[in-house]
Parts: C-alpha cells; structure tokens; sequence
C-alpha cells in the first residue's frame, strides 16, 4: 500500500514536471520564432550591434575548427565576414527547441548566402550550410544567447563548387624598399 502511494506520488510529480518543462519550451519557442526575421535582417543589413547586444557579455562560440572562442573574438570574426561580403543572407531551420527555467537550447540549421569580394575583382557566391545549437540563457528578464556551438561540421561552396576556406592563400606580402644610400 505505501509502495503504491509512493509511486502515485512520483508519477504526478512527474507529470507535473513535464508539463512546467512543455511550458517553458512552448514560451521559449513563441518568443525565439518572433525573434527570428529580427536576426535574418540583422545579417542583411550586417548589423554587428544587435548580434552584440543580443549575447551574454561572457558569450562563447565553439567551432568544429575555430575551437573556443569568446565574445570579442566571435565578433571579429563576424565583423570581417560582414567585411568581405557585399550582402548576407541567413536562413535558419529550426530543427529542436527545449526550455527549461532560465535556460533554453535552440539546434539549428543554417544556411548563408553571401555575395564577396575575394580581391580578384569579380562577383563571387558563398553558400555555408552549418549545424550548431544556440544556448540561451534568462538575464534580467529578457533572454540572451550564451554560446554557440557547432555540432556538425559545415559545408562551404563558392560559385557553387566545394570550398575550404582554411585553404585560401594568404594575400602577397609587400616588401619594403630598402634604405641603403
């Protein structure tokens, strides 16, 4: 008889859990899809302060070939991709949303578009398709993104062919004139 109690006992608190988390996810959820077509405009309009002011100042990013990195980092980084395109496009697919209090993760898949310069003087097109979950995490009342990390590798094509772009060259080092008299 107490076994049975105990059990009943678990198995409401239980569902009772389950549906707080369902209720956390299904706010989270509303609130992240309404978010989405501000962050696709921020790409097109390479608008770095909202990705700044959107991220936890102790923001992390973890790449399957970057490794770590924090905040300043990330943004560089994002700064010179905005830099070398002449436009951005971003198209997320969501693939899974769970929250739970005052954390949430959102797994992703996401496609960029860019028209670059690559310093050939030609038009060039890079599509990036990558796979990453974005941590959330509730400051103040409003939701900030944590951290980034890639959870697959991505692909890369410029002008619709396979590209790596670790096996760019480096541009040409210029050499100084020498001084001598």
């Amino acid at each position: 008889m107490m076994n049975t109690r105990f059990t009943n006992i678990a198995l409401a608190a239980l569902a009772l859990s389950t549906a707080a988390f369902a209720d956390d996810t299904a706010a989270f959820k509303k609130e992240y899809m309404a978010s989405i077509p501000k962050t696709v405009a921020a790409f097109k309009n390479k608008d770095i302060s909202y990705f700044e002011k959107m991220s936890t100042k102790d923001f992390t990013y973890v790449g399957k070939v970057e490794g770590t990195q924090d905040k300043k980092t990330a943004m560089a980084g994002l700064k010179q991709m905005f830099g070398m395109a002449k436009s951005v496009d971003y198209k997320p697919k969501v693939l899974k949303i769970t929250a739970k209090g005052n954390a949430a993760v959102v797994s992703l898949e996401e496609t960029f578009s860019s028209a670059i310069d690559m310093g050939d003087g030609k038009a060039h097109k890079m599509v990036a398709v990558g796979w990453a979950d974005e941590h959330f995490r509730k400051e103040g009342g409003k939701w900030m993104l944590a951290k980034i990390v890639e959870t697959k590798a991505g692909k890369m094509t410029l002008d619709g062919k396979p590209f790596d772009p670790a096996m760019m060259a480096p541009p040409p080092v210029k050499k100084a004139k020498s001084s001598k008299g």
